[in-house]
């Protein structure tokens, strides 16, 4: 493996090592005995686990942006949400997928807490296979509209709501999986959360 991707990348051994060294750290691949390195496959419980943090780690991202965002950040914000608009009315989900990832890296990127986004990132990473769970028409409005809301709150400048609404949309996701694990369908999740 090592070999291959060095020659695809054109990097050097060590810097590929380093690479997966790093990659296993952030719970992305993992040694396995008999197989080497593999991609993580995300459990149930790793998932329930990393949207409870999510929920009260990106909430508090939203009330600091919304107390103390760019103005320019939050006028991106409002653009993405716009473009979304267009994107749920074409039933283009891979285009919503791309703006909402750049809408939330933006959120917690800008939240002015450098300490915040290290640790939000790698969860951030964890949880974006968790929207195939849904079907994805419904997935794609629940989604625009919990963001068009809390961009309202955000350019309201009331970080309290942004913060309340953000909450209540990971909570959300948090209930989804919950659903999903009542109802016995492991399997259709193990396969959908795979990293």
């Amino acid at each position: 493996m090592e070999a291959d991707l060095t020659t695809e990348f054109k990097v050097s051994r060590g810097t590929v090592r380093v690479a997966m060294h790093r990659l296993i750290g952030d719970k992305l691949l993992e040694k396995t005995p008999h197989r080497g390195i593999v991609v993580h496959k995300v459990t149930l419980e790793e998932l329930i686990e990393i949207y409870t943090l999510l929920s009260y780690l990106e909430s508090l991202a939203a009330k600091l942006i919304a107390e103390n965002g760019d103005p320019k950040l939050i006028e991106e914000l409002n653009y993405l949400v716009k473009e979304d608009a267009k994107a749920v009315a074409d039933d283009d989900f891979m285009l919503h997928l791309k703006l909402m990832d750049r809408f939330h890296d933006i959120i917690v990127e800008e939240s002015g807490n450098q300490t915040l986004v290290d640790i939000l990132k790698p969860l951030s990473l964890a949880s974006r296979n968790m929207r195939f769970l849904m079907p994805l028409k419904v997935r794609m409005v629940r989604s625009f509209n919990t963001h068009t809301k809390l961009v309202e709150a955000i350019n309201a400048r009331d970080g309290d709501l942004a913060e309340a609404i953000m909450k209540e949309h990971d909570i959300e996701a948090i209930n989804i999986i919950k659903n999903a694990i009542q109802e016995n369908d492991k399997s259709k999740i193990e396969t959908s959360i795979n990293l």
